[in-house]
């Protein structure tokens, strides 16, 4: 398996090293007065092309349905650099692959895990991962990097998109977001692992918004944890963080911790930011291919990381491969270490309104889950 993904490796190079010297000889006069670039590469790579300017006169562009004139309308590129590192010279009648000096003196763009001298590539991301905090969505997103065709580009999360688009619908911005996706050149599949994008149906526009930069065409994770854990959890880090390292016992200082009271449990009718459920209805309207969603439990991953990463390996169109789980200690959120007892439990599913809110979120992802555990 390594051979052939070697192979694979030199032979994506080659190709990238083979387009790029041909677009910058058909491309090296361009008239530098040009100013709307399109995606390009470095490093071996295909390069920045530009586009006629358009009109001044707002009347005369096509803006897009929901843009008001006078905001940047929703088209163009990330700008990107001019620029080659290295090149690949192939001898076939011999079988050897050869680097050879850079094609010019140009400057090698920077890319997060990517060694100065190999190629790089600006890529738009395709994979969207979201969902609930504290459900080991951190240390999933680094497993999927060690994935030699898998990137999230500079950084796990870009909170970029947000239920307050007006902030961010220029094209400006969104150009400054895609140049945060500079990855190797064997990547295939750019990811953005922002969990806090499931609160952009807050502002149903915002969706919309989110719809039209991205197309019919992305995929999306989303990552669904136990209520109970997410009550805890919350309590736990608004209360401050002692009581994230809370004894087993749930006593600190003299006095019991406890969420709520089991004689009134929290329901979830009247906490819906916990599940959050009618978010997850609303993206399903906005991106309807049911064929590019992938939902995951947070026990699944929890009891099973292998299992999960091969679906997710599946999901996302990379051949699967055996990856060390070992992540760095800080990687993740400090979780709470309390957890609720088998009577607060049964409290919390005794109502009605949680016990439907259940069935609900079952019935939008296909999954059916343990969280009653009595």
């Amino acid at each position: 398996m390594y051979k052939t993904f070697l192979c694979l490796s030199i032979l994506s190079v080659l190709l990238c090293g083979a387009d790029a010297l041909k677009h910058k000889e058909q491309h090296g006069s361009q008239d530098s007065s040009d100013t709307t670039p399109s995606f390009g590469v470095v490093g071996g790579m295909e390069a920045s092309s530009s586009e006629p300017s358009q009109p001044d006169d707002p009347s005369e562009a096509n803006l897009p349905v929901g843009v008001d004139e006078g905001t940047e309308p929703l088209s163009g590129e990330p700008p990107q650099p001019d620029g080659f590192q290295d090149s690949l010279e192939v001898d076939i009648s011999a079988g050897v692959v050869e680097w050879m000096k850079p094609l010019s003196s140009e400057p090698y763009h920077e890319a997060l895990g990517v060694a100065k001298g190999e190629g790089s590539k600006l890529m738009k991301p395709t994979l969207f991962f979201i969902g609930h905090a504290y459900s080991g969505s951190t240390t999933l997103s680094y497993l999927m990097a060690k994935h030699p065709e898998m990137s999230f580009g500079d950084t796990k999360e870009h909170q970029y998109f947000t239920h307050d688009y007006k902030k961010i619908r220029s094209d400006k911005k969104y150009n400054d977001y895609l140049e945060e996706f500079w990855v190797h050149c064997n990547t295939t599949v750019a990811y953005d692992a922002t969990m806090d994008y499931i609160n952009v149906p807050e502002d149903p526009e915002a969706l919309k918004y989110m719809a039209r930069r991205l197309g019919n065409n992305v995929k999306f994770m989303y990552m669904i944890r136990d209520p109970l854990d997410l009550i805890w959890h919350d309590y736990c880090h608004e209360s401050g963080d002692a009581l994230v390292l809370a004894p087993p016992d749930r006593a600190l200082e003299g006095q019991e911790i406890q969420p709520f009271d089991i004689n009134q449990p929290v329901n979830l009718s009247d906490r819906r930011s916990v599940l959050n459920t009618q978010y997850i209805s609303q993206y399903l309207t906005a991106f309807p291919n049911k064929k590019n969603w992938l939902f995951i439990d947070s026990d699944e991953y929890f009891d099973s990381p292998r299992e999960v990463l091969k679906q997710v390996f599946e999901f996302s169109g990379v051949p699967d491969m055996e990856i060390n789980l070992s992540v760095p200690e800080a990687t993740g959120r400090r979780r709470c270490t309390m957890k609720p007892t088998l009577r607060e439990r049964k409290a919390f599913w005794s109502l009605k309104d949680n016990k439907d809110e259940k069935k609900l979120i079952e019935k939008l992802t296909g999954l059916k889950f343990r969280w009653r555990r009595f």
